[in-house]
């Protein structure tokens, strides 16, 4: 794949920064000598939503197994007693 107009900036004294820029954590910037040409950024909430999307089927199973133990513990306390 070609990227002609990044090779340009490059060639041309350009550059593009990708990771912490100042307050932001993930960003990505690109920039000639005299105008900042693109900036990106991801949010904290796009994170988090995609984080939370991902243990979602993990903490079900999780609750699911803790269920099931609680119930076989509590059937075995039943039958013992007297």
């Amino acid at each position: 794949m070609k990227l002609k107009n990044i090779e340009e900036l490059i060639d041309n004294e350009g550059e593009i920064t990708v990771g912490r820029i100042g307050p932001v954590r993930c960003g990505a910037s690109a920039c000639d000598e005299s105008n900042c040409l693109a900036m990106l950024a991801r949010d904290l909430a796009s994170r988090l939503r995609r984080c939370l999307y991902a243990w979602i089927p993990r903490l079900r199973m999780l609750l699911s197994v803790i269920s099931s133990q609680m119930k076989s513990t509590s059937n075995a306390q039943c039958q013992e007693q007297p």
